[in-house]
């Protein structure tokens, strides 16, 4: 079954700091796991 997760309070989420966390990983390939020069060796 899938995971459910458990509500949060209004007060205590934070979805604009998650979101642009996640953004700023899927959109520059220097940040998070996959670095600039791995990025270029892995498409060789």
């Amino acid at each position: 079954p899938p995971k459910v997760y458990p509500p949060v309070p209004a007060e205590k989420r934070k979805p604009i700091r998650v979101l642009s966390l996640f953004d700023g990983i899927a959109t520059d390939p220097g940040v998070g796991p996959i670095r600039s020069g791995d990025w270029g060796q892995s498409l060789q």
